[in-house]
C-alpha cells in the first residue's frame, strides 16, 4: 500500500486557485468534488480538503472525516493521476458513519474516473 505523501496534497493557495478557476465537479448530499487536470503533468494526484467550521462544528469530527476522505484518496489515486482535486464537505457529513462515507467516496471517485476517460 502506499501512503498520502506530502507529493499527494495541495499545499497552496495558488494550487487551490488553480483548481478553483476551471474545474470539473461531481457531487453528493454530503461532498462537492472539484478537479482539473493537472498543469505540470505531475503523473501523480494531488487531494486539497475544505471543511469549515461551520458546516462540522466539532474538530474530532472534522478530523473523522479527514482520514477517511484520505484513505479512500489513497486506494484510488492510481485511478485518478494527473488531477489535482478539492473535497469540500457539506452540512451534516458528521452524522455518517464511516462505512457509508467510504461508499458515498467510491461512488464519487468513479465518477470522476469516468468522466476523465
Amino acid at each position: 500500500m502506499s501512503k498520502f505523501s506530502c507529493q499527494n496534497r495541495l499545499l497552496t493557495s495558488d494550487e487551490y486557485d488553480y483548481v478553483f478557476k476551471k474545474a470539473k465537479k461531481v457531487s453528493d448530499d454530503n461532498f462537492t468534488i472539484l478537479f482539473r487536470e493537472n498543469e505540470k503533468s505531475l503523473n501523480l494526484a494531488r487531494l486539497g480538503l475544505i471543511l469549515s467550521k461551520k458546516n462540522t462544528k466539532h474538530a474530532v469530527d472534522r478530523n473523522r472525516i479527514k482520514r477517511i476522505i484520505r484513505e479512500s484518496f489513497r486506494h484510488y489515486k492510481a485511478i485518478l493521476n494527473n488531477f489535482d482535486i478539492v473535497v469540500l464537505v457539506k452540512k451534516g457529513t458528521d452524522q455518517l458513519d464511516r462505512k457509508l462515507l467510504r461508499k458515498k467516496l467510491d461512488i464519487l471517485w468513479e465518477k470522476i474516473s469516468n468522466l476523465s476517460n
